[in-house]
């Protein structure tokens, strides 16, 4: 298998001697070059999400010097003070809502997320769903969490709140994960069965006396420049290197296509 790598990426004419391999030896190729190509969103996908220091400064920074007098007592969040207030909206990061309210049937006209912060639960609303996010007699941590000292910076305060958040995005990132490389892999299958059969029909146009199923084997092999172009492409942030490893791809086809179609005549 290493040979016919080293070959597929420096040598593309010796991928002639390939055309008799088995179809399970060029389908585990193909396997292994679908990894690759996909290395990089799995590595993304696998890094445990949690907030970056960024994102807590960000936070903090929307709910300094505002009038939040609620706080959380035994699983239920009440009223700190004497206050007629209905609800606190806070934007975060002008991307969603907070709000915080002891009235489960507040209504907010907005077109961002909101996370509704209610009696006994946090609670997420979009256009097309709502989902409870948390109950806070699920975690310890946010008991006795007083609002009013999130906005004047109380680190312990908010040591809490990160903790809480970071427990919700791991436990939900494995299920977005296993998704997200799952559709990863699938569309990066898909794509390369298409180009290669595209490929390998365009090639026939040239050299007709090649064989659809010999054609299209060895073009599989091709595509080791494409998919270790969208690698580092993905772990550099540099997208041209995608397009340079299609265009040898490209290249390496027609080049060993036409060495068969010599050898043929």
């Amino acid at each position: 298998m290493f040979k016919r790598l080293r070959d597929a990426l420096f040598s593309p004419s010796n991928l002639a001697e390939y055309r008799k391999d088995r179809w399970w030896i060029t389908a585990l190729f193909f396997i292994m070059l679908v990894v690759v190509a996909s290395l990089p969103s799995i590595l993304y996908y696998l890094t445990p999400q949690k907030l970056t220091e960024d994102d807590t400064l960000m936070i903090r920074q929307d709910f300094e010097g505002l009038n939040i007098p609620y706080k959380i007592v035994d699983g239920n969040l009440i009223q700190a003070s004497s206050s007629s207030l209905d609800a606190v909206n806070v934007l975060v990061a002008e991307s969603y809502m907070i709000v915080i309210t002891t009235n489960d049937n507040y209504e907010l006209s907005t077109d961002y997320p909101v996370f509704m912060i209610g009696k006994t639960k946090v609670t997420k609303i979009t256009k097309n769903n709502t989902q409870v996010i948390l109950e806070y007699r699920e975690y310890p941590e946010l008991n006795n969490l007083n609002f009013t000292k999130l906005t004047t910076d109380n680190y312990m305060e908010w040591d809490a709140v990160y903790s809480v958040i970071n427990q919700e995005l791991e436990s939900n990132s494995r299920f977005v994960a296993f998704v997200g490389i799952l559709e990863q892999f699938l569309v990066t299958v898909v794509t390369y069965l298409v180009l290669s059969l595209l490929l390998v029909l365009v090639n026939r146009m040239n050299f007709s006396n090649i064989d659809f199923k010999s054609g299209w084997k060895l073009l599989i092999y091709c595509f080791a420049p494409y998919a270790f172009g969208e690698l580092f492409a993905g772990l550099y942030g540099i997208g041209i290197l995608s397009f340079v490893g299609i265009l040898l791809t490209v290249f390496f086809s027609t080049r060993v296509l036409r060495k068969i179609y010599l050898e043929k005549r």
